[in-house]
């Protein structure tokens, strides 16, 4: 594969394929576009009767004058099937093409005709309820999608959350649809800056959150979205949540902007600004400074027990990791005992990170002397599917255990994760990709990319907090730390002489 720095991302076939028909669509006469609207705000496939019904309801009759029938619809469905602005299965009636649907239903909105349009999809098509005036059940995922559209566009967040409450307490089908998946669907297809700034300040953050740390994991571009919460945490005259400015404040670790980073932590307020230690700790990670993290890590972990009332907790945001490898660093038994205890309580939580803690909870027992773990961790190499911090922290994890193994499983991975993380505007996780395969490969180009990134950033590569150990350090960890066990197993055995009957 050829290798070459990171630029911008050029366009996909679906947006190439988008921006053809949008471009049809805003050629056509004002009554077609209407037709489309009205198509885009049924959302999922709809007979054409029904459509009908539908139009002649709302008052939109033809070029001449009159109401819609059959007979005087079918050139108009005939030409919009033909530019594609209108799709159609085998089998199901025609649907908005999806490419087209988020931008058609905005300008129902903007032109004053999407409520209107709403209450007469809502009697025409009507979701089934479980009994007269109970709860509804969906007769497809479209459905869902767009009954919750209905609350997005109307910002009605109450109709949202029953509509999702019903979803999720009577759901059939074994996928399950989550929020975020309708944030991307409908706020993010495309994203369109002075719509998104219409949303409630609940919509607004949520669907923000979800379009940013969606981007994060599965490093697909969201710059218009960073630059939004960006502008609005510079913006003197908007008040950015202290939710906002953690959500911004990981973006900004993640692009490799500790300085700006810092500045948003100092900008927290109470109690944020009383409980961002462990957020403070990952830049002290990132800069190298383990020791001020550690002490940061231990205060800010005692503070979520005492809030909690649990003894047994872990942080479940990205900072946890960062105080693992903080312990790693340190690499004293206490400490890597500690790191062990961290991972486990982490990974019996089963949340997003507890597969990455998994894997770090082998290495932490490699690292003590159980070589036996040591396959565990080469089984976990990264695959390109994963999530972001998953592909990184995998591949940390292989490379400190085995280097020649490293060799022959992470380059290729690595550098498809480079490409995508820098296209998608992640230059932290594209630095620590090509870091990792610089070290697998002194002879590749990957040793300039990533100090051309880390340039003028202040970090440090976490490739570089533990040296990869050999066969025979390993075992020699092994014996030691099976010397230790077997002298403090002598110390706990009772004298012969001291046995009852004796």
């Amino acid at each position: 594969m050829a290798v070459r720095p990171p630029n911008m991302p050029l366009a996909s076939p679906a947006e190439n394929l988008r921006q053809l028909v949008l471009r049809r669509y805003h050629q056509m006469p004002p009554l077609e576009k209407t037709l489309v609207q009205l198509f885009s705000v049924i959302y999922e496939p709809v007979s054409r009767a029904t459509y009908i019904l539908c139009l002649n309801q709302l008052g939109i009759t033809d070029s001449s004058g009159r109401p819609f029938n059959n007979q005087t619809f079918k050139p108009y469905i005939d030409r919009l099937l033909a530019l594609e602005v209108i799709t159609q299965s085998g089998g199901q009636g025609p649907q908005c093409n999806p490419l087209l649907a988020e931008i058609a239903t905005r300008e129902a909105v903007q032109a004053g005709q999407f409520e209107s349009m709403m209450r007469v999809v809502k009697k025409q098509l009507p979701v089934t309820e479980r009994w007269k005036g109970g709860p509804v059940y969906f007769n497809s995922d479209q459905q869902l999608i767009r009954e919750v559209r209905f609350g997005i566009y109307s910002h009605d967040v109450a109709f949202i959350n029953r509509r999702l409450d019903e979803y999720y307490q009577y759901r059939s089908s074994r996928s399950e649809i989550t929020l975020d998946d309708i944030f991307q669907q409908v706020c993010n297809h495309p994203f369109d800056a002075d719509w998104f700034c219409t949303l409630p300040e609940e919509l607004y953050e949520g669907a923000l959150a979800s379009i940013l740390n969606v981007s994060m994991l599965s490093r697909t571009p969201a710059e218009e979205a960073f630059t939004l919460l960006e502008d609005d945490w510079e913006d003197p005259e908007f008040t950015t949540s202290d939710m906002q400015k953690v959500l911004l404040l990981e973006q900004l670790v993640l692009r490799g902007k500790l300085t700006e980073a810092e500045r948003v932590l100092d900008s927290l307020t109470e109690p944020f600004r009383s409980h961002s230690g462990n957020l403070w700790g990952i830049l002290d990670v990132l800069r190298g400074d383990v020791f001020t993290a550690m002490g940061r890590y231990a205060q800010a972990l005692q503070d979520l027990k005492k809030a909690t009332g649990k003894r047994k907790i872990y942080f479940q945001s990205m900072s946890g990791l960062f105080f693992v490898l903080a312990l790693l660093k340190a690499g004293t038994p206490d400490r890597l005992k500690e790191a062990e205890g961290y991972a486990a309580t982490a990974r019996q939580a089963k949340h997003w990170l507890s597969p990455i803690y998994t894997v770090l909870e082998n290495l932490l027992k490699v690292q003590q002397g159980d070589l036996g773990r040591k396959e565990l961790v080469l089984a976990a190499a990264p695959h390109i599917n994963q999530q972001s911090l998953e592909i990184l922290f995998r591949a940390l994890c292989v490379y400190w255990v085995d280097e020649n193994q490293a060799k022959l499983l992470l380059p290729e991975t690595l550098k498809l994760f480079y490409q995508e993380a820098a296209a998608a505007g992640y230059p932290w996780l594209a630095m620590e990709a090509a870091e990792i395969v610089s070290r697998l490969q002194p002879n590749s180009p990957y040793a300039q990319f990533a100090a051309d990134l880390r340039k003028d950033s202040g970090v440090l590569p976490l490739v570089d907090l533990l040296q990869p150990q050999a066969t025979w350090e390993l075992s020699l960890n092994a014996l030691i730390s099976l010397q230790k066990k077997t002298r403090l197993l002598r110390r706990n055995l009772i004298p012969i002489s001291a046995w009852p009957g004796l």
